[in-house]
């Protein structure tokens, strides 16, 4: 049994967990008989919003929505950024390994060659 999650809120209260829909391991998470709703609970709050109100909580939301793919573009490009250095690395390494086993043959043949 699954504990949190937007089964378990009750208005007023804050939630231990809110789990998002499983949009990955659900796919798709919508289809055209998807029915999105707004609980009634959130009806009343937004019916209750006059015209300024209603632009106001619309504002602040796009500015959150925007903030959100700011932050996950950045992340984003920090991961990128990330990965190319690791690949280079591996690259490096992979030529030091090279480079390790052509010395290490040719101080075998050295050593060999100068035995006395």
């Amino acid at each position: 049994s699954r504990t949190g999650g937007p089964h378990k809120l009750q208005t007023g209260l804050p939630a231990s967990n809110f789990v998002l829909p499983p949009a990955f391991g659900n796919s798709p998470l919508f289809s055209e008989e998807t029915e999105v709703v707004v609980s009634d609970a959130e009806k009343s709050i937004l019916e209750g919003l006059g015209p300024v109100a209603m632009k106001n909580v619309i504002t602040e939301s796009s500015v959150a929505v925007f903030k959100l793919l700011e932050a996950v573009s950045f992340l984003n490009g920090r991961e990128c950024k990330y990965l190319q250095e690791r690949d280079e690395v591996r690259r490096q390494k992979e030529l030091l390994e090279k480079r390790l086993s052509e010395s290490e043959v040719s101080l075998k043949a050295y050593r060999e060659q100068h035995k006395t």
